[in-house]
């Protein structure tokens, strides 16, 4: 599975998802070292603290990720608004 993550800077990376529970996933940035991503309520964390916002799932055909991820509350953005849980 592919992601795209947001940082807290504004920095967009597309990134491999190398493996994941409910609470924390590590993840293959294109350029960079292994992250890993932690859960604290509804947002996910850097091991630094910095907040990470995945933008975007994209299945990889053939791998099944339903029972990995935990709950998924999905998030949207309109034109000159701010985010909102629905």
């Amino acid at each position: 599975m592919r992601l795209i993550i947001r940082f807290e800077s504004g920095v967009r990376v597309e990134a491999v998802l190398l493996a994941a529970g409910a609470d924390a996933m590590r993840i293959i940035p294109s350029q960079g070292n292994t992250l890993e991503l932690v859960r604290v309520g509804d947002s996910w964390y850097t091991e630094q603290g910095d907040l990470a916002e995945i933008e975007a799932l994209i299945a990889t055909p053939g791998i099944d990720v339903t029972q990995s991820q935990g709950p998924v509350r999905p998030q949207h953005l309109a034109a000159g608004s701010s985010y909102s849980v629905a």
